[in-house]
């Protein structure tokens, strides 16, 4: 009933926790986020399975992983967008074809842009398969299609 059990004492709380992967030719990305707790702040981290069975190490992005409810990463890897309950969505870049450390300075200076249209919780976000698109709804049943080019999003 929303505990997970412990082998070392009483069941622990589970926490919110969501995650997005995608795979691409550069291989397979997972994204994490969790709601964390008032002694834990929530986090996102993303992996990139690089060779088979080798997971690279975590990227933290920062972000704040208890305002997320939703999630999605590009098929190609490269662009993750956090969707939180206030409306807004946070488009990142988390992967590219430049040396890791690139890589991950780009990530931790911020998002490349931030996504307003919904004015409640964002509850799905997808991408299409060309990465040209992408939809997002919200809790009031609003959709937003947005061209990844431009991003000026058409409300449906």
């Amino acid at each position: 009933s929303g505990k997970l059990a412990s082998s070392a004492g009483p069941p622990l709380p589970s926490p919110a926790l969501r995650i997005a992967l995608a795979a691409s030719r550069q291989g397979l990305r997972l994204v994490a986020t969790h709601a964390g707790s008032s002694s834990n702040p929530g986090a996102v981290s993303g992996w990139r399975l690089a060779e088979a069975d080798k997971w690279s190490e975590g990227t933290r992005i920062p972000a704040d992983g208890s305002r997320v409810t939703s999630l999605a990463v590009s098929p190609s890897g490269r662009r993750l967008v956090l969707g939180e309950r206030g409306g807004e969505m946070a488009v990142w870049r988390i992967d590219s074809n430049r040396e890791k450390n690139q890589a991950l300075a780009a990530a931790q200076s911020g998002p490349l842009l931030t996504l307003r249209r919904h004015a409640a919780a964002i509850t799905s976000i997808r991408f299409s398969n060309d990465e040209k698109h992408l939809v997002s709804t919200d809790a009031s049943g609003k959709a937003v299609f947005w061209p990844t080019c431009g991003w000026s999003p058409k409300v449906g």
